[in-house]
C-alpha cells in the first residue's frame, strides 16, 4: 500500500482542486424544482429493465425502481 500512495504522489498533490466538492451550492427541494416523481411501469419499466442486464446497472436500477415504486 505504501508503494502504490507513493507512486501516486503526484496525482495526490494536484488532485483536491480538480476533485473538490461544493458543500454550500444552494439547491431547490425536489418540490421547488417541478419534479413529478412516480412508478415506471408498462413498457418503459421493460426497456429499462432490459438495458440494466444489458449494462449491467442491475442493483443500481433495481434501487431507483424500488424508490420510484414508493412515491
Amino acid at each position: 500500500m505504501r508503494s502504490k500512495l507513493a507512486a501516486a504522489a503526484d496525482y495526490l498533490t494536484v488532485a483536491p482542486p480538480v476533485v473538490k466538492i461544493v458543500c454550500d451550492l444552494p439547491l431547490p427541494t425536489l418540490e421547488e424544482a417541478g419534479a413529478q416523481l412516480h412508478p415506471v411501469d408498462g413498457e418503459s419499466r421493460a426497456v429499462l429493465e432490459r438495458l440494466a442486464v444489458e449494462w449491467n446497472l442491475g442493483g443500481s436500477v433495481k434501487r431507483l425502481l424500488d424508490a420510484l415504486d414508493r412515491q
